[in-house]
């Protein structure tokens, strides 16, 4: 599929090819944030953890994969959307991604 040219109507929208370059860009867009952002929130996380079950000896080596587990999972699933709206909204080199509604 190639790049639609515009038609007599300005109001019509251009439409890209989604190549493998571009794919690439939106791929790592999302991967270095969500890799960083979620790096970060896990390591305060974790020192939270870490400290308090120290505190507390109240964790044993069965239940703390338990706990940092379901922890991970609740801190990084609102960051990775975070990390991808983000790269959503971002002005690439030569395009930006916009959300159309479908014709119905």
């Amino acid at each position: 599929m190639s790049s639609v040219a515009p038609t007599s109507n300005p109001s019509e929208p251009v439409y890209l090819d989604i190549t493998f370059g571009r794919a690439v860009r939106i791929w790592w867009a999302v991967l270095w944030r969500s890799l960083l952002l979620g790096g970060g929130a896990g390591f305060i996380v974790g020192f939270i953890e870490g400290f308090v079950g120290a505190s507390l000896s109240t964790l044993d080596w069965l239940g703390q994969p338990i706990v940092t587990g379901t922890s991970a999972f609740i801190v990084g699933l609102p960051i990775g959307i975070y990390a991808f709206r983000v790269a959503l909204k971002k002005q690439y080199q030569h395009f930006t991604i916009r959300l159309v509604p479908s014709p119905r």
